[in-house]
């Protein structure tokens, strides 16, 4: 199965299982140690007994100075449970305080709402399939958050006004692949983080060296903008409009580059 259709196979069957794995964790968090320190982080799509995040925050309990560490999970065919861990024995991950819950533990739940309104970060996967109401949830409740989702998500409408006034942004590295409930490995081709909390990468500067020239860059018969093939072509004058792909975007915000970037006929240009 290629990469792309490990993708929507994802976004079309909703009860499919893809962890995350904790190499890919520590790459992406060892860029945010900064934030943690005396925080509540809530994995909220996180069964404890299966997830490299909760690995990943209670072996690191200590050395992030975390206040408390809580995750709950989804199960479609039984109610669940919330686990927490406050310290003393960082590295047994079975140790931690559990309370059942009376819901499946759907992140969208009352129980689930309440834990979340009283953490301070979210950091988890989602099912990209509710990725569009995973980012509404964090924005309507002014939460900070680092999570995994298909980086085409930047073109649905409710995201990418966030990404474009400044309120999320991508993070530093892409999710290569996951570890499936049967143990195999599903390889994926567009998938990485989101986030609203600072790196040092996003604040690198884009080097341009192009110079805006007509004959070099069409322009679109149906709308006033140029079209852009690659990020090392976009010409250091900035007041032009330009159509860019979603890989184009997604280098400009990762390195914070300040652009209008235009929305074309379906909203949205894509690869």
């Amino acid at each position: 199965m290629s990469k792309n259709q490990n993708l929507h196979r994802a976004k079309g069957i909703k009860n499919d299982e893809f962890y995350t794995r904790l190499e890919d964790i520590e790459k992406e968090l060892s860029n945010y140690r900064q934030h943690f320190e005396n925080k509540i982080v809530y994995c909220n799509c996180d069964d404890e007994t299966k997830s490299q995040f909760w690995v990943y925050f209670h072996t690191h309990f200590a050395e992030l100075k975390l206040k408390k560490l809580v995750a709950t999970h989804f199960d479609r065919t039984a109610f669940t449970e919330k686990a927490e861990y406050s310290g003393g024995n960082d590295a047994d991950v079975t140790v931690c305080v559990r309370t059942p819950l009376n819901s499946h533990g759907d992140f969208r739940s009352p129980q689930c709402v309440a834990v979340m309104k009283e953490s301070d970060i979210v950091v988890s996967n989602p099912p990209f399939s509710l990725v569009q109401f995973y980012v509404k949830y964090l924005i309507n409740n002014k939460k900070q958050f680092l999570f995994i989702g298909p980086k085409n998500c930047i073109g649905y409408k409710d995201v990418f006004p966030l990404l474009r006034n400044n309120e999320m942004w991508v993070g530093v590295n892409n999710v290569p692949c996951f570890v499936q409930a049967d143990g195999s490995i599903a390889k994926f081709g567009n998938v990485g983080w989101f986030t609203n909390l600072e790196h040092n990468k996003r604040h690198e500067p884009l080097k341009l060296t192009k110079h805006f020239d007509q004959n070099e860059y069409p322009i679109f018969d149906n709308y006033a903008a140029f079209n852009v093939d690659r990020v090392s072509d976009i010409p250091i004058e900035d007041d032009f409009e330009m159509i860019v792909t979603e890989e184009q975007l997604i280098d400009m915000q990762r390195k914070g580059f300040d652009i209008e970037i235009l929305e074309k006929l379906n909203e949205y240009v894509s690869n």
